[in-house]
């Protein structure tokens, strides 16, 4: 009687031994579904148009620096046409123009330094932007290490799976071949039995 007891428990070990090896094939396939589905970090594009806005003024004049120019030649000429109406004689023409040819290059002197100070804004927002874009690379590059130690951790986990499976495979051997053991058990002692007899 013993041997249904045996055999009964080594029915459930094999049936526990498939069922895990079925359970563990769900396993893999979900973890294969969710491999597929791990999220990849994509390039800002609000950092590029920063980078691109940058480049475009960076290569561009001063706002407002031609009508700040043409304002300079407006009034020279200005002045210059004044004094050609009013001047009584040449002297005071050469003199006002000689004044006006000053006060224009004074002018033309402020423009420059106004620009210069604008292209170095210019450059520091440039420079902003290629930090910008360089972090979106380092980020992205960080992404893709992180997705490649995702899937290295989830081919780790399926051959821990599939190693377990070929356990119960391995366990699911003994099990039968215990089976067997108990009908040849349980004859050997109603051999012994018998034996005892005489």
């Amino acid at each position: 009687m013993a041997w249904v007891g045996k055999a009964v428990g080594g029915v459930l070990q094999i049936a526990g031994t498939i069922g895990g090896n079925i359970s563990a094939d769900k396993t893999l396939k979900k973890m294969k579904k969710l491999g597929g589905q791990d999220p990849a970090y994509t390039e800002s594009p609000y950092a590029k148009n920063e980078l691109g806005l940058a480049q475009t003024l960076y290569n561009g004049r001063m706002a407002g620096a031609m009508d700040y120019e043409k304002g300079i030649q407006n009034n020279a000429a200005n002045t210059i046409a004044n004094a050609q109406r009013n001047a009584t004689d040449s002297s005071q023409l050469l003199s006002v123009g000689a004044a006006t040819q000053g006060q224009t290059n004074d002018a033309y002197g402020k423009l420059a330094q106004m620009e210069a100070g604008d292209q170095q804004q210019r450059y520091q927002n440039l420079v902003a932007g290629q930090r910008g874009m360089t972090a979106e690379h380092q980020a992205m590059f960080d992404d893709k290490l992180r997705r490649w130690q995702d899937q290295l951790g989830l081919l780790m986990k399926h051959n821990e799976i599939r190693q377990q499976q070929w356990g119960n495979v391995s366990n699911l051997g003994s099990s039968i071949s215990g089976m067997g053991s108990f009908g040849g058990g349980g004859g050997a002692s109603a051999g012994g039995g018998s034996g005892a007899g005489f």
